[in-house]
């Protein structure tokens, strides 16, 4: 899981409405276009309704 920012030129000439997102990152990485930054700490997906009640726990024991 993460979080990405991309530009929509990305996808430019794709017409399906969904589609599989590696190949358009494979592409961008190959011409040096894909960057990353690593978080050292905690990451909590919030994905699922039921990981919001997580994270929301989480963030009141403070562990965050």
């Amino acid at each position: 899981t993460g979080v990405g920012i991309v530009k929509p030129q990305l996808f430019a000439g794709e017409t399906a409405d969904v589609f599989r997102l590696a190949p358009f990152f494979h592409a961008a990485a190959a011409k040096g276009r894909l960057y990353g930054v690593r978080l050292d700490g905690l990451w909590v997906h919030v994905g699922r309704p039921e990981s919001i009640a997580e994270a929301e726990t989480a963030i009141d024991r403070s562990i965050l």
